[in-house]
């Protein structure tokens, strides 16, 4: 929208009204000139007018009235394609096509005060350019006369615009970023109020984004995300937004819908477009997405509460596995219920309330007590136990991983020391997760609490899975290694759920592997899992491993595993995760017998 033409005390105003003191100035001489038939004064004022015109950097122009240039310098001919000697045919308002009103409003203000307007001009060939003027009333005879400094600001608004859709856009991507998002749920909000359609706001977040950027670097992570933007644009119809929010995390504003089906659909197709793999340096990306969707006005009525919602659709279609999910009140309670547990577990590892269970290992060929599983609890004081899975997930997302490992290793190896001063030779196994394995200070910190306890490194297992080896291996392996040279013993956990390759399992320096329950369980009844389990076995002895069997659930299971030559087992069979004053009591009871009888002991336990 044009500004009026009004009073400043900027910059511009003070050059406009050095040009015009200068002008007066020269009047005055002029007049005084004619009064005394003075030549020569005549003659200078007149250079001093040529002075100022030409050698201003700025378009100049002296005009009527009524609009007719009487004196103009070349910069005006040449901003606006004239000649000199054609520019002062012109009328100065014709040169003018937006804009126009404020420098007829100053014209027509008598003793016109200076100011400036931004407006448009027009060249001799028809094109039009942004420009700036500045207009204040000059006396260089009888009567006034109007002089005019225009600038072209065409460089200046491409930067102005440049800003704006910088403040506006993704730097990466180059999508509208979340305040233009914003902006636009605003106007769709708007828009839908008064017609009564429904739209849908989407959240898509990648799956597996943090393992390529782990894995190959944060430039591939970047050109995920571009192939993935581009994806997302090129699949939109033209009145949908897509916009990148932060980090992996996509937005979609879909107006003009019939039903939340037709939402479900068009999210649906932009998750198989995102997801479909591709080629990096020779390496093939399989990356996945999840994605919410709330719709107006089903789910929510306002811009916070529709993301707010399309975002628990979001993380519920992350842990249903469905890839899609459309929001239902359900979800919220749990979400909200997440975001109580994030709070609440700092304060938890912090103030000592995780404790640990401990779940049998039982020699197969003896019977006797091996060692433990050491595994973290937590029971809230509204939610009753926490399941290790959902809280374990809230340490990874919240930062919490590392202070949750440590209270764990703190706890197991204050009991394994105690058990060790009792003269119970057990050995206790503790998980690590991927981003301990990149922590290089972690072996040095298990050595200070190892000789704090004043146990031998070998009574501790550190289990690891594969995908967490495999999220960096080589850094894994680097402390992996500084591990085994320190004399901790090592477990590959749940083996074969993982992607690890056969060469890297032959360069751990692990001592065991523990086979997956997933196979253990169904061994009995599914051909495929029995040779999983035979060949894991067979694999791991000829590497000088030992097999740890886990799920075992029932005798018959117990059987199969020692007829095919398993080492260890753990499951429900046995016990479950249980406190230590338990433990105590089972080993004193396995110690008695050194039979397995575990029906008779889980009866009494």
């Amino acid at each position: 929208m044009i500004a009026d033409l009004r009073p400043t005390a900027s910059p511009k105003d003070s050059l406009l009204a050095r040009y015009m003191q200068r002008f007066q100035e020269i009047r005055n001489e002029n007049a005084a000139g004619a009064a005394i038939t003075n030549a020569l004064r005549l003659k200078r004022a007149d250079a001093l007018i040529k002075g100022v015109f030409e050698n201003s950097f700025d378009a100049i122009a002296i005009f009527r009235r009524e609009g007719g240039i009487e004196a103009a310098n070349s910069g005006l001919a040449h901003l606006f394609g004239y000649t000199p000697e054609t520019i002062t045919s012109c009328s100065f308002y014709d040169l003018i096509v937006e804009g126009l009103d404020g420098v007829r409003n100053a014209v027509n203000q008598t003793g016109a005060k200076l100011g400036f307007l931004d407006g448009q001009g027009r060249r001799k060939d028809g094109t039009r350019f942004p420009v700036e003027i500045a207009v204040g009333e000059v006396q260089l005879g009888a009567t006034p006369s109007y002089l005019a400094i225009v600038r072209d600001i065409t460089e200046r608004r491409a930067q102005e615009e440049r800003v704006r859709h910088q403040a506006l856009h993704d730097a990466l991507t180059d999508l509208p970023n979340r305040v233009l998002f914003n902006d636009r749920l605003d106007l769709a909000l708007a828009s839908a109020e008064r017609s009564g359609e429904p739209f849908a706001v989407v959240i898509i977040d990648l799956d597996r984004f943090k393992e390529v950027n782990d894995t190959l670097g944060h430039h591939a992570g970047d050109v995920v995300l571009r192939v993935v933007s581009e994806r997302l644009q090129s699949a939109v119809r033209k009145c949908d937004t897509v916009a990148r929010l932060g980090g992996d995390e996509f937005a979609v504003l879909l107006p003009a819908l019939g039903s939340e089906e037709q939402a479900l659909e068009l999210t649906t197709r932009l998750v198989r477009i995102a997801e479909r793999p591709f080629d990096y340096c020779g390496i093939s990306i399989d990356i996945g997405a999840s994605a919410g969707i709330a719709v107006y006005p089903i789910h929510a009525q306002t811009k916070d509460k529709l993301l707010q919602c399309a975002d628990v659709a979001m993380y519920a279609a992350k842990e249903e596995q469905n890839r899609v999910s459309i929001y239902h009140a359900s979800k919220d309670r749990n979400s909200i219920r997440n975001l109580t547990l994030a709070g609440d577990l700092r304060s938890a590892i912090e103030q000592g309330k995780i404790f640990l269970a401990y779940q049998p290992k039982i020699d197969l060929a003896s019977g006797a007590l091996l060692g433990v599983e050491a595994l973290a609890r937590w029971k809230h004081d509204d939610h009753g136990c926490v399941a290790p899975t959902e809280f374990i997930a809230q340490a990874e997302r919240n930062g919490l991983i590392k202070q949750l490992t440590l209270l764990t290793v703190a706890l197991g190896l204050g009991q394994l020391s105690q058990w060790r001063r009792s003269h119970r030779n057990l050995t206790v196994a503790i998980n690590l997760s991927a981003r301990s394995l990149h922590d290089a200070a972690l072996p040095d910190i298990l050595l200070r609490a190892i000789e704090e306890w004043r146990i031998e490194p070998h009574w501790l297992t550190l289990e690891i899975t594969e995908s967490a080896f495999m999220v960096d291996p080589e850094k894994s392996m680097a402390v992996v290694e500084r591990l085994a040279a320190a004399g901790m013993r090592l477990a590959i956990d749940d083996f074969g759920t993982g992607y690890s390759s056969l060469s890297y399992l032959s360069r751990l320096p692990v001592n065991e592997l523990k086979i997956d329950k997933s196979f253990v369980l169904q061994m009995l009844d599914r051909d495929r899992d029995a040779k999983i389990v035979q060949s894991t076995i067979d694999l791991a002895h000829n590497l000088g491993l030992k097999v740890v069997a886990e799920g075992v659930e029932n005798e018959q299971i117990v059987t199969r595993l020692r007829e095919i030559g398993c080492d260890v087992a753990q499951g429900y069979y046995f016990g479950k995760p249980m406190a230590a004053p338990q433990i105590d009591q089972l080993q004193s009871r396995l110690g008695e017998s050194r039979i397995i009888r575990p029906r008779a002991l889980a009866a009494r336990h």
